[in-house]
């Protein structure tokens, strides 16, 4: 951790996502075979995103919005 203001564009949306997925379990342990499933599938697919912001980025975007259902933020949400 002692690296998270090195690295900001990882380690924060890194927390939220781990962070949800682990209170998926905690707050509804009748849930807990699909989020354990949900984790092992951003963790695969974590370690199959390059090395570069941008497909870190979308990954985030993916995951935090459309997979866990946080609220995007008024800046970052597509022209309608």
């Amino acid at each position: 951790m002692r690296h998270a203001d090195a690295s900001r564009e990882v380690m924060w949306p890194m927390w939220l996502l781990w962070g949800a997925l682990t209170d998926w379990i905690e707050n509804k342990p009748q849930d807990t075979s699909q989020a354990a499933a949900a984790m092992r599938r951003a963790a695969q697919e974590w370690l199959a995103v390059p090395d570069e912001v941008q497909a870190q980025r979308v990954y985030f975007e993916r995951w935090l919005y459309e997979e866990m259902g946080y609220e995007r933020p008024q800046a970052a949400r597509p022209a309608s």
